[in-house]
């Protein structure tokens, strides 16, 4: 009857505070300045698009690879719009070599990797594609599309309902651990997410699907 996600699991099981639905989501006040510095920091490009595909933890079961990501950014350029990498490791992201239209916009050093500008900077974006990892989060707190691609997790105990936030899985996805099955779980999950699957391991076609329907 709610996500289980480790905030609500947390506020249950330890405080004894049921779910409400109204606070149950993911919001930020942003402030003017946090604001006004995503606006300069983004004022010359077109029609930016957050990406987001290399995460800190569990790689194996989160990113996508460099030739994915390579193939999301060129959709996006052909959409008339502008593929920002939030970068806020300092990562060196090798699709970038020989695209010069796409940008790597480095938060750490730039602007500051806090949450308030992740969130900052995806609400002047059109869109926002990531993974399961922080910056997907953000995306969720704004008012932004945002499409979250799962691979090796099912994201019932990793996100919780964003109403601008689709999930994109792998057919067959109610299997991956830890839900395994569990009908109370998925009945609960596809009544309050959206959800779209992808199929033969690939997600790469059902995200540039999205991109379309969000950007054309």
């Amino acid at each position: 009857d709610r996500p289980n996600t480790r905030v609500t699991s947390c506020l249950h099981e330890r405080f004894g505070i049921e779910w409400d639905r109204e606070c149950g989501r993911y919001e930020i006040n942003l402030s003017d300045a946090a604001a006004e510095t995503a606006r300069a920091a983004l004022h010359n490009v077109k029609r930016p698009v957050a990406v987001h595909y290399f995460g800190d933890s569990d790689k194996c079961n989160k990113d996508l690879t460099h030739e994915q990501a390579k193939k999301i950014c060129q959709h996006i350029l052909h959409l008339g719009c502008t593929p920002l990498l939030l970068n806020w490791r300092d990562n060196m992201f090798p699709i970038t070599k020989g695209m010069t239209s796409v940008r790597s916009l480095g938060l750490s050093e730039e602007l500051g990797c806090d949450a308030q500008m992740n969130c900052a900077i995806i609400s002047e974006c059109e869109a926002f594609v990531g993974i399961d990892s922080g910056p997907s989060k953000c995306a969720s707190a704004t008012k932004t599309p945002a499409l979250v691609t799962w691979t090796g997790h099912h994201p019932s105990p990793f996100h919780d309902p964003a109403d601008n936030t689709t999930h994109l899985v792998p057919q067959g996805y109610h299997g991956l651990n830890p839900v395994c099955n569990d009908p109370g779980v998925i009945a609960w999950f596809e009544t309050n997410y959206n959800v779209r699957q992808y199929t033969e391991f690939d997600p790469v076609p059902e995200i540039k699907e999205w991109l379309t329907e969000i950007l054309e």
